[in-house]
């Protein structure tokens, strides 16, 4: 006889808020205390690679879309300044605050004239360099949008009235969900290697 199927609860629904953010949504500034968390469990270091790095700044520089950050909204608690987790984004967000901060230079030819006031001797512009509209530019106009997941509760589907019915998570059950999201959105393909990044560089040479 056939091996009877384990029953199982249908494929939960998973509610993403989508928020446009601007790049100086994400970067940290003295008067104001920085609400995001990037060091979840879940999340890995900091592996991004100096051109990867670059090529971010680059991609928003050129107005090309560089997918939304996906955090997750952290119920109230008194005297945190602590808002969110950072389930996905936290490579990019590393990369903007670093540029922002005068951690890495990229290459002055990437400009038009009157965005930088100096060039490095070896052809790089660092934030300082770069003129005041250029930087606020940067700030103000370049997007990197968000999506926003409500960790803390539940959707568990609708009532016979067709009524909303959720449940309050606890803060284990907060980051299990959230390292969920976390599996899903990095799990699914494959990987690009180097030689296929390799072979992308030389078709675009």
């Amino acid at each position: 006889a056939a091996r009877p199927m384990t029953a199982r609860a249908p494929l939960p629904e998973i509610h993403l808020s989508s928020l446009a953010y601007t790049v100086g949504h994400w970067l940290v500034h003295e008067d104001r205390p920085d609400h995001f968390d990037l060091d979840a469990p879940y999340q890995r270091g900091s592996v991004w690679t100096l051109d990867q790095r670059r090529a971010l700044i680059q991609s928003l520089y050129m107005g090309l879309p560089v997918g939304a950050v996906i955090v997750a909204k952290l119920p109230f608690r008194d005297g945190s300044p602590i808002a969110y987790r950072v389930v996905d984004g936290k490579q990019r967000i590393e990369a903007v605050r670093a540029f922002a901060a005068g951690g890495f230079d990229v290459p002055g030819w990437w400009f038009r004239d009157g965005d930088v006031d100096r060039v490095s001797p070896d052809g790089t512009v660092g934030w300082d360099d770069l003129s005041r509209p250029c930087r606020l530019n940067f700030d103000m106009r370049m997007q990197l949008p968000a999506l926003e997941f409500d960790s803390e509760h539940e959707y568990l589907g609708r009532d016979d009235a067709g009524r909303a019915r959720w449940r309050k998570r606890t803060d284990e059950e907060m980051l299990r969900a959230e390292a969920a999201l976390y599996l899903l959105v990095n799990g699914g393909g494959a990987a690009q290697t180097a030689e296929d990044l390799a072979r992308a560089a030389e078709v675009a040479r």
